[in-house]
C-alpha cells in the first residue's frame, strides 16, 4: 500500500514515544516570519478555491496564533467534528484539512509531517493531521472501492489499483504540485528549495519529497520508511551527540532547527552509518539504494 500518511504516522509515534515531555520553545528569526503568515485562521464555510485555498467547515472557529499546540489542537479537532463536506470531492477535502493544519501552525506542516525534527508536540500535530485525513478522505474513499471493485485494502489488487487511480494525488494538490508527473515534481521541490539551507528547510524538503511518494517509488515502501528513520536518527546524533534517549524535546529542536545545515557533513555521517547498519531479509541490494538516496539528496541541496 502506498500510503505515506500511514508510515509517517507510525514513526511519529515512535519518536513521541521516545521523547520527554518538554515542550516545544518559541523560536526566533525565520520562525517568527512564519508565524506572521496569518494573524488568525478563520473557518468559514465556503468552497475550496484553486488558488488561495482557505480552510474549510462547518461552524465557527477561530485558533489565534497566541493558542498554545494543545489548544490549537483541541479547536482543530472540534472544527473536525463539525465539519461538513457536502459537495467536496475528496481531493478539495484533504486539501481544506491541510490548508487548515497549515494556518494553524504557521506554514510549517511540510516539516512537522516529515517526521525527522520536532519532538511531542510536532508529533502530537502529525498524529492528528493523519487521523483526520483517514476518516474523512481515505476511509470513506476505501470502502468506495471496494463497494465498486470488490478490492479490499491490503492486498496487490489493490495496491495497484489505488496507485493507478490515486497515488499521490492528494498530497500533490496540497502542496501545489497537482497535474505534474513524478519527475516534474521531484524537480519543483529541488527549485523551491535551492538555496535554502537551514535545518528546518532540509525538513520541510524532505517531508515534501516523501508525501510526494519520492522515496517509496524508487525503493519501496519499507526501505522508504527505513532510510527516513535512519536520516531521523542521524539528525539527532548530529545535533544532539549528548542526548540521554536520542529523542529531543521540541524546545530543543526549536533552538537549532533555524541554523545552517552543512549537507556535506550530514551526508557523510549518513554514509558512515549505512557501513555499520545491518540489514536482514531485504530483496534488493539496500546499501546501494540508501547509497544512491544519499547521493540524489545531496545533489538537491548544491
Amino acid at each position: 500500500m502506498n500510503l505515506t500518511r500511514i508510515g509517517l504516522e507510525n514513526r511519529a509515534k515512535a519518536v513521541a514515544n521516545r521523547t520527554s515531555a518538554v515542550r516545544r520553545a518559541g523560536a526566533s528569526g525565520f520562525a517568527a516570519q512564519m508565524s506572521q503568515m496569518a494573524d488568525t485562521v478563520t473557518i468559514s464555510g465556503q468552497a475550496p478555491q484553486e488558488a488561495g485555498r482557505v480552510s474549510q467547515a462547518a461552524g465557527p472557529g477561530v485558533i489565534l496564533p497566541a493558542d498554545s499546540i494543545q489548544t490549537k489542537l483541541e479547536k482543530l479537532q472540534k472544527i473536525a467534528e463539525a465539519a461538513d463536506y457536502a459537495g467536496m470531492d475528496y481531493e478539495e477535502i484533504y486539501c481544506a484539512i491541510w490548508d487548515r493544519y497549515q494556518k494553524a501552525f504557521g506554514g510549517k506542516m511540510p516539516a512537522i509531517t516529515s517526521c525527522l525534527i520536532g519532538g511531542e508536540d510536532w508529533a502530537e500535530i502529525n498524529n492528528q493531521f493523519v487521523r483526520e485525513v483517514n476518516q474523512a478522505v481515505y476511509d470513506p474513499l476505501f470502502r468506495e472501492i471496494a463497494d465498486e471493485t470488490g478490492l479490499q485494502k491490503g492486498t496487490p489488487e489493490f495496491s495497484e489499483y489505488w496507485r493507478e487511480h490515486y497515488g499521490r494525488r492528494f498530497s500533490a494538490a496540497a502542496l501545489g504540485y497537482g497535474g505534474m508527473t513524478a519527475e516534474e515534481q521531484e524537480q519543483a521541490v529541488r527549485e523551491k528549495y535551492a538555496g535554502r539551507h537551514s535545518l528546518y528547510d532540509f525538513a520541510s524538503m524532505m517531508g515534501e519529497l516523501s508525501d510526494l511518494g519520492a522515496f517509496s517509488g524508487k525503493m519501496g515502501d519499507s526501505a522508504a520508511f527505513s532510510f527516513l528513520n535512519m536520516v531521523q536518527r542521524e539528525l539527532a546524533r548530529q545535533y544532539f551527540p549528548d542526548s540521554e534517549n536520542g529523542c529531543p524535546s521540541d524546545g530543543e529542536w526549536a533552538r537549532v532547527m533555524y541554523q545552517p545545515f552543512d549537507a556535506g557533513k550530514f551526508a557523510q555521517k549518513l554514509k558512515e552509518s549505512l557501513k555499520d547498519a545491518r540489514f536482514e531479509n531485504w530483496g534488493l541490494d539496500i546499501r546501494n539504494v540508501f547509497d544512491n538516496a544519499i547521493d540524489s539528496l545531496l545533489s538537491a541541496l548544491a
